[in-house]
């Protein structure tokens, strides 16, 4: 799933069947393909159940684009301590204890705590277009 601030996008789920009939068989949005057909229900459900296939393979990408923000486990269990957004910022304290510091797994041993768990090369590019302001609603 890939979110955004104001959409999110999911894989294709079975719910989605009469929805992608209407958007495909629409004769008004074939402008927008090269398949200008009408789908059966059968060829909509095996199109959603290959929808998990990897990119490589299908050659499409195969989403679908939610305006609503889903509630993670830890926003609902505990919606004043953690955010949609749960990364780690080493920078801005978790309201009942600091995060500059991690434990190692397994050990007695403590390291400073990475700005995304560690993985800053590949998901600051996510955050990139955000305020500083939002950005510190995202690590709250």
């Amino acid at each position: 799933m890939l979110v955004g601030k104001k959409i999110k996008l999911r894989s294709l789920r079975e719910s989605d069947l009469n929805f992608l009939l209407n958007i495909e068989n629409n004769c008004d949005n074939w402008i927008f393909g090269s398949e200008n057909k009408k789908y059966t229900v059968q060829e909509m459900k095996n199109y959603i159940s290959n929808s998990k296939v990897g990119i490589t393979i299908a050659k499409q990408f195969r989403y679908v684009i939610e305006k609503e923000k889903p509630i993670g486990l830890w926003e609902k269990l505990a919606p004043k301590e953690y955010g949609f957004w749960a990364n780690v910022n080493p920078n801005v304290p978790h309201p009942r204890w600091s995060q500059s510091k991690e434990q190692l797994l397994g050990t007695n041993e403590f390291q400073k705590t990475q700005i995304y768990n560690g993985y800053e090369e590949n998901v600051s590019y996510l955050y990139s277009n955000f305020s500083q302001q939002e950005k510190l609603k995202l690590f709250r």
